[in-house]
């Protein structure tokens, strides 16, 4: 059960989670609005015999362009981490979120930061997952003029190589896909995937997906044949690229009186 205050600034909730009739674990969060602006709320969690086992609090800025949130997982009143983020708007109107953790010696475990542009149509995340300063798993989106979108994904070692990259387009219908992957870091992908999907006038749709090689070698393929209700689906798969479908599949879901779905699949050489 859970009881807010009057003003809405203090909220108790109770748990049993086995409906024995004891609450196993009480959470209180009391919200403070400080003077600056600012505003506090913190949370302490009790057990069943009213001891503290844990608490955390988060912190916000008048502006609301600066949170700090603490844990103290063990209600020893050390914060175990803290986490702050931040936002920056430039006067070109590109806009930066960056979040820091830190463990309870101050010590930076990992930063994530994001940048928008001012029309929003270009997004560059990066993540430093071991807080040694360099940006380990950037992704940097694009959509351009014609309403493509474009993802790269890059994943660094901690001194600083490239160790692999992935780079997905999707055409502005969302129809078409494309995924070409470099998993040893030459720039070169290994892997494409292309997926597409067709339309029938029906209202059924045909999605194909092709995997290949860098070069264009076939090393397989699936195709799914979905009516217009989506109750029904066939399926073929190639599993190697070689002489044609190995297995086929048929699916198709009914439903009862009382609502209850019933899925029925076969499976079996193509």
């Amino acid at each position: 059960e859970t009881v807010p205050s009057g003003n809405g600034l203090s909220t108790t909730a109770k748990m049993d989670s086995d409906g024995d009739g004891t609450f196993e674990r009480t959470q209180q969060s009391t919200t403070v609005l400080n003077a600056d602006g600012s505003e506090t709320t913190s949370t302490t969690e009790r057990g069943a015999n009213g001891t503290v086992y844990r608490s955390s609090s988060i912190q916000i800025s008048d502006d609301g362009r600066t949170r700090t949130e603490t844990w103290d997982e063990n209600a020893d009143g050390t914060d175990d981490l803290t986490t702050l983020t931040t936002l920056e708007l430039s006067l070109d109107g590109i806009e930066t979120v960056t979040t820091e953790r830190r463990s309870a010696d101050t010590a930076l475990l990992s930063t994530a930061a994001t940048v928008t542009s001012a029309d929003g149509r270009s997004v560059t995340q990066t993540t430093d997952v071991d807080g040694n300063g360099n940006a380990d798993e950037p992704r940097v989106p694009h959509l351009d003029d014609a309403g493509t979108s474009t993802l790269t994904e890059s994943y660094f070692s901690s001194g600083g190589p490239q160790l692999a990259s992935a780079q997905s387009t999707t055409s502005a219908d969302g129809l078409t896909r494309t995924y070409e992957i470099d998993r040893n870091g030459d720039e070169t992908a290994e892997h494409v995937v292309s997926d597409d999907t067709t339309l029938a006038q029906d209202g059924s749709r045909m999605r194909v997906i092709a995997h290949e090689t860098g070069r264009g070698a076939q090393l397989g393929r699936e195709e799914y044949q979905i009516s217009d209700d989506g109750l029904t689906q066939t399926s073929r798969l190639d599993v190697d690229g070689v002489a044609g479908f190995e297995f086929l599949s048929e699916e198709t879901t009914t439903y009862e009186e009382d609502g209850d779905g019933v899925r029925h699949q076969s499976t079996r050489d193509a």
